[in-house]
């Protein structure tokens, strides 16, 4: 049975969900709404960041609207350590599961959390990639 999202289809089974093709399909039961999107991530702490024309959003896995973003926001990722990268005029940050922007994009580049910290790149540095660490709550590590 068919679920979940679509630019991509989500094929869900009891622990796993696949992205197959992007529009929310439902079971037959609820087969009145089906929605339509420009881009969609796989699930990631139970939500997926979705994109409708220049407006992102994450949805839960019953397909509804958990979190809106900001339209300022042009760019966003899978959730990792409930932090999740966005990027807002060609400068990365990031934001928690509530969507409030918790380090002000001001990166180059940035990468997913892991272990508690995660690797951007300083947009000062134009010529070579150097990589500064971000704990989670965006403050200098050391």
């Amino acid at each position: 049975m068919l679920s979940g999202l679509t630019g991509c289809r989500w094929l869900a089974e009891p622990e796993r969900s696949y992205l197959v093709s992007v529009q929310v399909v439902r079971p037959p039961a609820a087969m009145s709404s089906v929605a339509e999107f420009d881009f969609a991530t796989d699930f990631s702490e139970g939500l997926a960041a979705v994109r409708m024309g220049d407006h992102y959003a994450y949805l839960d896995r019953s397909g509804k609207i958990a979190l809106s973003l900001d339209a300022a926001l042009d760019g966003v990722s899978p959730f990792s350590e409930q932090r999740a990268v966005v990027r807002a005029a060609d400068l990365y940050g990031y934001i928690d599961q509530t969507g409030k922007i918790v380090v002000d994009p001001q990166f180059a580049g940035a990468n997913l959390y892991a272990q508690g910290m995660a690797v951007a790149r300083d947009v000062r540095d134009a010529w070579r990639e150097s990589g500064i660490t971000t704990p989670r709550d965006g403050r200098p590590p050391f």
